[in-house]
């Protein structure tokens, strides 16, 4: 048999990637509430991580247990995310143009987790089957937007989104 000194992945790096998000939304003016629902897409990011130190077992005909050295095996897999969120603006007024915000948002996302590889291993048969999760998501949002006319805003802002937990 093999031991296992733990069963947590430390070390994790995470690719940037791309986004695209698409949506609509409806409002009540420069000043008061407005809402938005957006579907969003997150390309396939590289993650990379180091999981727990395991000694493994005898070989056949090999040292007796506990003889073997300590392997440390790094992780590789990536992974895809879709989001489906709700979001609700309060508008503080037009200020000479200017429409400060706040927002928060609920939704959904779903992480599709690729095939875990190990590096450390000699034969690549120490895999793990990829899996689908979805998770509750959530989001945070500030700015302030310009308005060029009755029609077009210009928007600048920041938007903080927790899309929840994906294992495989």
């Amino acid at each position: 048999t093999s031991t296992f000194l733990t069963d947590r992945v430390t070390n994790v790096s995470l690719d940037n990637t791309w986004l695209a998000e698409g949506g609509m939304g409806c409002g009540s003016g420069s000043r008061g509430f407005r809402g938005e629902i957006i579907l969003g897409y997150r390309g396939e990011r590289d993650l990379q991580g180091e999981p727990g130190i395991y000694i493994p077992g005898p070989a056949l005909g090999g040292p007796e247990p506990g003889a073997q050295t300590p392997i440390d095996d790094p992780l590789h897999t990536s992974i895809q995310t879709y989001t489906l969120m709700l979001n609700a603006f309060y508008d503080f007024g037009n200020f000479n143009r200017f429409v400060p915000y706040v927002g928060a948002g609920i939704g959904v996302a779903v992480h599709d987790v690729d095939e875990v590889s190990f590096t450390g291993t000699p034969a690549p048969t120490n895999r793990i089957e990829g899996d689908r999760d979805v998770a509750f998501a959530w989001a945070v949002m500030a700015g302030v937007a310009y308005q060029i006319s009755d029609r077009a805003i210009l928007d600048v802002g920041y938007r903080y989104i927790d899309m929840g937990k994906a294992q495989s």
